[in-house]
């Protein structure tokens, strides 16, 4: 007895990258980007005003340390380096800011603002 043949099937959508991702080589480096020297210097500033607290955290009543220095309004959509459009982030924050962004997110949302 014979086995039918099995094929694959293609997948009805291919593989994609986050949306507004590319790799360095097309979006540049990080002294291209804007995130150089200037950039660590206003970042240390950034953390010690919020006193390494996560802002979106502190906001909904949680503490956790801020690692990172986010855009509130995002620089893709206008935002600014400006110290008021920056806040003390944790990574957990950061990665469901930047996944919220990336599908639709307009701005700035409640659960993410500066306190």
């Amino acid at each position: 007895m014979t086995r039918p043949r099995l094929t694959c099937l293609k997948p009805r959508l291919a593989p994609s990258k986050p949306r507004g991702w590319a790799p360095d080589a097309q979006r540049g480096n990080r002294q291209q980007r804007g995130y150089g020297r200037e950039w660590e210097k206003l970042r240390e500033q950034i953390l010690e005003r919020d006193e390494c607290l996560c802002q979106p955290c502190l906001a909904s009543g949680r503490v956790s340390v801020g690692t990172q220095v986010d855009h509130v309004v995002p620089k893709a959509q206008g935002g600014s380096d400006h110290h008021s459009n920056l806040q003390a982030i944790c990574a957990a924050c950061h990665r469901a800011k930047t996944a919220a962004e990336s599908t639709g997110g307009v701005g700035q949302s409640k659960k993410f603002a500066v306190g």
